[in-house]
């Protein structure tokens, strides 16, 4: 009997690995365009390398014209021409010709190259299939019904292959072509889309020695040099506009990365420069940079537009188990925008750039010009924290950082020192201190109440001293506004609630929509109290899909609500202030808090540039990092200096010490009787170099050797920024190591 099953097992085993042996011969692997033998592997049929040559110039035809710009249109090819008539340039929306030649790349990317689309979809229909990725050209596609528009034309990308087709908008207008994927005419066969790119190597070039640069939107902004010896070949930049979506995120954190908070980037090469914009369709869309070496041996840059991605799909909570899948029936349906603005010669480089983003933010988000202020002195942003919490032997225990008297004295003691003007935010205000999120809960009766918050704003406002509250309406832990989690709280595509841990505490993600009415319900609450705004903690820097059936948003509505919250705030109190924004923030604040100045060290990257100050100096303040929580202080004071940011200190009345183990805020050092002395002095300092330009526009950023850079304001003003630990000398003029020199302008 034994011997019987022993027999039967061997036959199972044997049989099982006659399967799987066939199954190995039969293998297939991941190719891009399609799922090929793994025999062939490695190679290229002869249709393909036929088909990868780029258009032939002389087939291109005039379709409209500007004051500045040609456009020329190939309806055989899908692909456009824009001759610039301010200086010659002429810009392709494929890759030089010239550098064609000698392209190396084969297979499936020498056809990517030369097609003006390419994407990545798959078939739902197939249990567990791996997403392809294929291009116009490969397939076969043909262009149909062209259809003359103003400015250029509108005609449909057609792929019969995959019963997919992609209307396009090609215009010129002014000094930009403006490209749109018109969603209502998009079709959908079999097969999905999982993300596309339209007209990916546009401007693309080899590096050939040539001065150039991708500029990608990491942080204040960071590019990434051409380079023909470059030694990581495998590294590139992806990231997504506004940052990730939570809602499509297996775990939430926070990254040390820098999202995409603009939605630009940008080429530059010789006197040669162009600037992306992406509009419709943004919050669905990544940036991906790719230097040459990278999958071909073109620098390039685009805008891949996204229309499923993937999210956890729990199947038993209890145990833990789920699998990971697509948006398979909602498609992220928008239309999808970018305008390419072409640069003038001499304004080619990131400054360029950002001078003609700073004019887009003016003339199509309604942003404008500072007047000059009343106060010859820039302000000095002073944030307090009033209280916190902490684990007690019986729950939390509150911790008192700074009482409102004590605010106030803080107050009068930084005038009578010398700060002549400045603003206060104040935070941890509210019943149970700063971790007690969700909004307006009154205020502390061990900090003085409503009474004692009266008597401070009275007494602010008696230095001319503006007060924001601080507020979070993103979480809520305390069911403020009727707040329940099982109706308000966002949830992901999975349906599960969105939960963010901060210091170890799980709090709930509280939907735009609920956010929105409790603020409403509540401003006038901050309006009694005679505060002069709010500083809206988290809002707008982050932008989540809300799956709640009850009163979710998608990432374009979410856009929407967060615009008009902040206009509520400003309607009702004047002032409102946001953190590290997303940029369609801008338009509705009045102030920007921790606006990044720094980038994410990648190793493909070779520096911060400050494109973000550029673009927004002299239309809304902004500060960096407050001045006492830094690890580099004499290095990032010099380089809120180089960038035109205003001083900032976060302080409590009690030692730092008291809050290490708080629930929200665990502060390193903010004793203000420390800090008295040195907030003073830094003060005096900043308002040497920034008060004269507070309000000017950047017109130059430049090094003027290493570790010595330069920012020019309208009126001529140069302030440089020495770094280095030795003197240097530039026009006659010298500048000590580790310090700046301010040498004023003609208009000054």
């Amino acid at each position: 009997m034994r011997l019987a099953k022993y027999r039967k097992a061997v036959l199972f085993i044997l049989l099982a690995f006659v399967i799987i042996f066939g199954a190995s011969r039969l293998e297939v692997k991941f190719r891009g365009d399609d799922m090929v033998p793994a025999a062939q592997q490695g190679t290229s049929g002869g249709a393909e390398q036929q088909e990868a040559s780029l258009p032939v110039e002389a087939d291109f035809r005039a379709a409209a014209e500007t004051d500045s710009l040609i456009l020329k249109l190939d309806e055989k090819t899908g692909h456009f021409i824009v001759e610039d008539k301010r200086n010659g340039n002429i810009w392709r929306s494929y890759p030089d010709p010239q550098d064609f030649e000698n392209e190396t790349i084969g297979g499936i990317w020498k056809t990517h190259l030369v097609s003006p689309l390419m994407f990545q979809y798959t078939d739902f229909t197939v249990y567990n299939t791996q997403p392809r990725e294929s291009n116009f050209r490969t397939l076969g596609g043909t262009i149909e019904d062209i259809q003359e528009i103003d400015g250029g034309i509108q005609w449909t990308y057609d792929m019969p292959k995959l019963e997919l087709t992609v209307p396009v908008q090609i215009r010129i207008q002014d000094d930009y072509v403006e490209t749109k994927i018109v969603d209502k005419g998009m079709k959908e066969g079999k097969y999905s889309l999982i993300w596309l790119r339209l007209f990916p190597f546009m401007a693309s070039e080899h590096s050939n020695d040539r001065e150039g640069y991708l500029f990608v939107p990491d942080g204040s902004g960071a590019l990434i040099a051409y380079d023909d010896h470059r030694l990581n070949t495998n590294l590139g930049y992806q990231e997504s506009v506004y940052g990730k979506d939570p809602s499509y995120m297996s775990r939430l954190g926070f990254s040390s990365r820098y999202p995409a908070q603009m939605p630009v980037f940008g080429i530059h090469s010789g006197e040669k420069g162009m600037l992306a914009v992406i509009e419709e369709g943004a919050e669905y869309s990544d940036i991906f940079a790719a230097p040459s070496g990278m999958l071909s041996g073109y620098n390039w840059i685009t805008a891949q537009q996204t229309y499923r991605a993937t999210f956890e799909q729990i199947t038993n909570r209890s145990k833990g188990t789920s699998f990971t899948t697509y948006n398979k029936d909602k498609r992220f349906g928008t239309d999808r925008t970018v305008r390419y603005y072409f640069l003038n010669n001499g304004k080619s480089d990131y400054v360029g750039m950002a001078d003609r983003y700073r004019k887009y933010l003016m003339e199509e988000k309604g942003l404008e010009k500072q007047s000059d202020s009343e106060s010859a002195n820039i302000p000095l942003h002073l944030t307090l924290l009033g209280g916190d919490s902490e684990d007690g032997m019986l729950g939390s225990r509150y911790i008192q950082a700074t009482t409102t008297e004590q605010a106030a004295h803080i107050l009068s003691d930084l005038r009578e020192r010398g700060v002549d003007s400045m603003s206060l935010t104040y935070l941890g205000w509210q019943k149970g201190g700063y971790a007690q999120y969700g909004g307006y809960l009154g205020v502390d009766p061990a900090l003085g109440g409503e009474q004692g918050m009266k008597e401070l704003i009275e007494h602010a406002h008696s230095l001319d001293i503006p007060v924001m509250l601080g507020v979070n309406y993103e979480f809520n832990n305390t069911g403020n506004g009727g707040f329940r989690e099982q109706y308000h709280a966002i949830r992901n595509m999975a349906g599960t609630m969105q939960e963010a841990r901060i210091r170890g505490d799980e709090v709930y993600l509280a939907s735009s929509r609920f956010i929105q009415n409790a603020l409403r319900k509540e401003l006038s609450s901050y309006a009694e109290l005679g505060a002069d705004g709010l500083s809206l903690l988290v809002t707008g820097s982050r932008l989540d899909s809300d799956y709640n059936t009850r009163i979710g948003a998608s990432r374009t509505e979410a856009i929407s609500i967060q615009q008009e919250l902040l206009q509520q705030v400003k309607d009702e109190l004047g002032e409102a202030w946001i953190e590290s924004p997303n940029f369609y923030m801008l338009g509705g604040a009045t102030h920007v808090n921790e606006l990044p100045d720094d980038y994410s060290y990648d190793l493909f990257s070779q520096e911060a540039i400050p494109f973000a100050q550029i673009a927004v100096h002299g239309l809304i303040t902004y500060t960096s990092g407050f001045e006492n929580d830094r690890q580099q202080f004499k290095h990032d004071f010099l380089r809120d200096i180089e960038y035109g940011a205003l001083p900032s200190f976060l302080f409590t009345a009690v030692p730092a010490d008291r809050l290490t183990e708080a629930h929200g805020l665990q502060l390193k050092s903010s004793h203000y009787a420390s800090w008295a002395d040195t907030a003073a002095s830094e003060y005096r300092r900043y308002n040497e170099a920034l008060s004269d330009v507070q309000h000017q526009f950047i017109v130059e950023h430049r090094e003027l050797a290493d570790g010595v850079k330069a920012t020019t304001y309208e009126d001529g003003t140069m302030i440089i920024v020495n770094y280095t630990e030795a003197a240097i000398l530039y026009d006659g003029e010298e500048v000590a190591g580790q310090n700046f020199k301010v040498l004023k302008g003609d208009g000054a």
